[in-house]
């Protein structure tokens, strides 16, 4: 699937695209009939994409171990998402809002002393070896699980957050040991 854009819109698979999109948390649902359910009604109310959070707590319920059988498959939700004809925006955190605890960090982290949650402390930064860690570790265990997915992905929040903490100078290219890991990380 190739996707471009000019500044009109989004050009997928040559065709001019309009995304209309609307969230949809499946950690608030019981699994795969809901998912379908859930999707089905999107798609049939005009929507052409779905907008997920991972939330890392859901599925990272201790250090180094990351569930995704069962009702929090995500491989069988970006299938569902994508046998109804919807693309995927795709929004791995770390930190979601989405009216959860915590924005989604797991709890286990917040505990771990050494680690300085969104490498913030008193609003300053302050690069923390333990958060990035943890956080490389949601990463490896998602971002394929995403990418294996054969559907259209925007990978939207990871450059969004970089967006926001460069525009509100918590980070610069040129001095952030966080920027430059998390560049070598995605690339």
């Amino acid at each position: 699937m190739d996707c471009v854009f000019d500044k009109y819109s989004l050009i997928i698979d040559g065709k001019r695209t309009f995304i209309k999109s609307g969230a949809m948390h499946y950690f608030r649902t019981f699994g795969r009939k809901e998912w379908f359910d859930r999707l089905s009604k999107m798609k049939a109310g005009g929507y052409n994409t779905v907008d997920l959070y991972f939330c890392w707590s859901f599925h990272g319920i201790k250090p180094d171990y990351y569930d995704f059988s069962d009702y929090k498959n995500i491989k069988e939700l970006l299938k569902t998402a994508k046998d109804l004809g919807l693309f995927v925006i795709a929004r791995p955190g770390p930190y979601i809002n989405g009216e959860v605890s915590a924005g989604g960090i797991p709890y286990w982290l917040l505990k771990d002393k050494e680690a300085v949650i969104r490498n913030r402390k008193d609003g300053d930064y302050i690069y923390s070896p333990h958060y990035m860690d943890a956080l490389k570790g949601w990463y490896n265990a998602l971002l394929p699980l995403i990418k294996s997915a054969t559907i259209l992905t925007f990978r939207l929040d990871i450059l969004a957050y970089l967006n926001v903490a460069f525009a509100s100078g918590i980070v610069t290219f040129s001095s952030s040991t966080f920027s430059s890991s998390l560049f070598i990380f995605i690339s």
